[in-house]
């Protein structure tokens, strides 16, 4: 296992355009075992914790998985040119359905670093949103 840092940068978009940029530091571990590769941090926003999971196969880097459990709970499997439609819950309101339209995804994490960088809109109740997802980690 490898103790990273992370930077987590999003630019989001609504339907008319309007985008909104957000960027955060997190501690994180990287961990390789049997192929599978996996990158997990916690956040803390408006005093909810949720640990996020990425993971990957080495073999297949552009095939990512994002599981987040805390303030909602969620899995998302981010692949090019695909459409996943799951579902998303949140405590206290219920399930909502999600779906995900991948357009690109660019992977070069390993145990010493590397970059994230995932192009995919989401529809949840009606609302559309584009988001550029970009994630820098480094050893550390």
């Amino acid at each position: 296992m490898s103790n990273m840092r992370i930077r987590l940068s999003t630019l989001t978009f609504d339907a008319a355009g309007q985008g909104e940029k957000s960027e955060f530091a997190y501690a994180a571990h990287y961990e390789e075992r049997g192929g599978e590769c996996r990158l997990s941090f916690r956040r803390a926003e408006e005093g909810v914790s949720t640990k996020t999971v990425l993971a990957f196969q080495k073999e297949v880097p552009e095939a990512v998985t994002m599981r987040e459990r805390g303030g909602g709970e969620a899995e998302l499997r981010f692949v090019p040119g695909t459409e996943q439609v799951s579902v998303y819950r949140v405590p206290g309101a219920g399930e909502f359905t999600l779906t995900l339209r991948t357009a690109r995804v660019e992977n070069t994490l390993s145990p010493t670093g590397g970059r994230l960088r995932l192009d995919y809109e989401t529809i949840l109740g009606g609302a559309r949103q584009r988001i550029l997802l970009t994630l820098l980690a480094e050893e550390g």
